[in-house]
């Protein structure tokens, strides 16, 4: 499990691997613009993400448990 991730994302994230395993050779060009605009979109998704993680772990442990 990697623990940069929240524990139903671990979950999610291997369901959908197992259901996606064609990968693509093809990327989006983006030019110089668009790398700085989507380096700032990561930085702003990736706080709000990390937050939402700790949210979520902490529903986890106060609400469920595992069989």
């Amino acid at each position: 499990m990697n623990e940069n991730k929240g524990k139903l994302d671990n979950v999610l994230e291997e369901e959908y691997l197992n259901d996606n395993k064609e990968k693509t050779e093809y990327t989006l060009k983006t030019g110089e613009i668009g790398e700085k605009v989507v380096s700032a979109y990561k930085k702003i998704e990736e706080t709000v993400v990390d937050s939402y993680k700790k949210i979520e772990d902490k529903f986890v442990e106060t609400f469920l448990e595992k069989k």
